[in-house]
């Protein structure tokens, strides 16, 4: 089901919507982290279906939470975490983009955050997503490059004698564009809801050890 139609049955069915969204609503010009209020302005064919899904969940007039996070990990399943640690046990040189900068976001962090959500609303929740719905930027605090996140992930991992190289995203031969800053600015999840996501290199080693 796309989220429009999600949104849909919600809407008939008197029930809230969490929908989860992505930094590559925005195109990474603007040189510092984007809020809510920043117009999104995507560059490749997931940053504008992710937007679609946006528009298609506010236009439903289903009650809803939209979540924008980044670069998610885990300790399992196919992502930038777990690529760099299979590539240090194939190869002690590995070559990572410094150009591309966001939050990188511990997948069980981005779970707890979504429950505490939901318990700080718990006894009406539907009044509570009334009042605080909308659009919020729910990412790990703090930014880096990918290249600074491998190094991080090397380190905390214990992985050595691996040499990461930085290099530019024009050097990889890949279809898609990709934003070179979409950092998310996440104060807003502070200030109107009160929930804060740790820093994000607290969260690698969390999710490392």
């Amino acid at each position: 089901m796309t989220p429009g139609e999600v949104a849909n049955w919600c809407k008939k069915h008197d029930a809230v919507l969490i929908h989860y969204s992505t930094d590559y609503v925005f195109d990474g010009t603007k040189g510092s982290p984007y809020t809510e209020e920043d117009k999104p302005k995507p560059i490749n064919i997931y940053g504008r279906t992710k937007l679609e899904g946006e528009r298609a969940i506010q236009e439903s007039g289903a009650i809803h939470l939209i979540l924008r996070t980044a670069w998610v990990y885990s300790m399992r399943g196919n992502n930038f975490a777990t690529k760099v640690l299979e590539w240090a046990k194939k190869s002690n040189e590995i070559r990572v983009a410094d150009d591309q900068i966001s939050n990188p976001t511990w997948a069980r962090a981005l779970a707890e955050i979504t429950a505490n959500i939901i318990a700080v609303g718990k006894r009406d929740i539907r009044t509570f997503f009334e009042n605080k719905g909308g659009i919020y930027h729910c990412a790990g605090s703090g930014y880096c490059s990918r290249y600074e996140w491998a190094k991080f992930i090397l380190e905390y991992s214990g992985t050595r004698n691996v040499n990461v190289l930085p290099v530019k995203s024009k050097d990889f031969n890949t279809l898609a564009r990709r934003p070179y800053f979409s950092a998310l600015d996440i104060e807003k999840l502070k200030n109107s809801i009160g929930l804060v996501f740790a820093d994000w290199k607290d969260n690698l080693k969390h999710c490392l050890l």
